[in-house]
């Protein structure tokens, strides 16, 4: 069985200039991501003159309604999720798009703005992040955030362009209101400059490079680029504003990381991403690598736990920690590998590192890490391991069908 992401969504509209708007009630603890019942969160920009000005009907099957066009895009691609890949019902999640298709190359514009994305009644647009495009190769890294996941159900959408006069709507509201900060690691460190690493929200709180990056340090990652952070270079990462999470409020750290060699420490681990101080009136939030271990580990103020230790240092691994007023846990690619009822903490909102903690111990890191986004909500298992498949293996995510020609 599939469903299109027109289905179900009759409380959604278009403005007069295309925008599509959500008339429903979005909350701000992320809620309305865990499962069914919550608001489908679907913000979009349209911005060009050449974006659709109907839509919102609702169809489904596997090839969508070809009758419906969206505005003067040339050519469109349907997209597939397979049921398979969806561990649960999911609102508001955002998938990335990684593919190399030579008719992106001849069929797009050079920068790729005319790359968008649409529910499958063919004229409802999705709001997307595009992150980067090659023009010769047809090489693309983009989000898309999809208003659901349907579990047992295949997922349907597509994927427009070739139309000259599309200018850039890349959308900051591809991230939605819980999401604090996502971090993608793809600009170059080394050139020191204050917040050069973007934060794709619309917190905007960019990362500043500290200690001594080199221009080798931006290498390929899971997802595009990924940053190296050397420890025999002091190098870390460091926001440019408060994290926006503190005392015992929700919250979910992702990353991908790969450890390198790193330093013994007596036991102690190496910092991934840290935030307020650790003493006994102030709790930092702390998620360390522990190579002598080989274990991860999530802790606040001598209240630490971690995970066993069978992760080797030279692999890609997903780690995820949340923490729900009660309770902390840590998945490890997809699979939750330990949790703790830890009660009632109490941490402090301050500039959060990566590569480094923050409360004067120097434990820098060695690894290269990808994809840091932390948020405002304890996300699901199901969440957690829809996110970990969606991203390991992107390409293989999203299933391409060929390319349809403007009627």
């Amino acid at each position: 069985m599939t469903i299109g992401l027109a289905a179900s969504l009759g409380a959604c509209s278009l403005d007069r200039s295309g925008t599509a708007l959500d008339l429903r009630s979005t909350g701000q603890g992320g809620s309305a991501q865990q499962g069914v019942g919550g608001a489908s969160l679907i913000a979009v920009t349209a911005n060009s003159s050449s974006a659709a000005q109907g839509g919102g009907s609702s169809s489904s099957g596997s090839g969508g309604d070809a009758s419906a066009w969206l505005g003067s895009f040339g050519h469109r691609k349907l997209v597939t999720i397979a049921a398979t890949d969806v561990v649960t019902t999911l609102w508001g999640f955002v998938v990335p798009v990684v593919r190399t298709d030579p008719d992106l190359a001849s069929g797009a514009q050079a920068d790729g703005d005319d790359i968008v994305f649409a529910m499958l009644d063919g004229t409802t647009r999705l709001a997307h992040e595009l992150v980067r495009f090659n023009d010769q190769s047809g090489a693309l890294v983009a989000w898309v955030k999809l208003p659901h996941l349907i579990a047992n159900d295949d997922t349907l959408f597509y994927m427009y362009y070739g139309d000259a006069y599309v200018e850039d709507i890349s959308s900051t509201q591809t991230w939605s209101a819980d999401y604090r900060s996502v971090w993608h690691m793809e600009e170059d460190p080394s050139l020191g400059i204050k917040g050069d690493v973007k934060d794709s929200t619309a917190t905007a709180n960019h990362l500043s490079p500290k200690g001594n990056f080199e221009s080798t340090d931006l290498w390929d990652g899971i997802i595009g680029y990924s940053i190296d952070i050397d420890v025999g270079n002091n190098s870390y990462l460091e926001t440019v504003k408060n994290v926006g999470i503190k005392d015992a409020q929700p919250r979910t750290v992702s990353m991908w990381v790969l450890p390198n060699d790193n330093p013994s420490e007596g036991g102690y681990g190496r910092s991934l991403i840290c935030w307020g101080p650790a003493n006994q009136t102030s709790q930092a939030n702390f998620l360390y690598y522990n190579s002598d271990e080989q274990t991860f580990e999530l802790g606040y103020w001598a209240n630490d736990g971690q995970t066993p230790g069978n992760f080797p240092k030279d692999k890609w691994y997903h780690v995820a920690s949340t923490y729900d007023g009660g309770t902390d846990r840590i998945y490890v690619d997809g699979v939750e590998v330990t949790s703790r009822a830890v009660g009632v903490i109490d941490t402090t909102d301050t500039k959060a590192r990566i590569g480094l903690d923050t409360f004067g111990q120097g434990h820098y890191l060695n690894a290269r890490v990808d994809e840091v986004h932390l948020a405002y909500a304890a996300r699901s298992a199901g969440w957690i391991a829809t996110e970990y498949r969606s991203q390991h293996d992107s390409e293989a995510f999203l299933t391409f069908g060929p390319e349809q020609d403007a009627p």
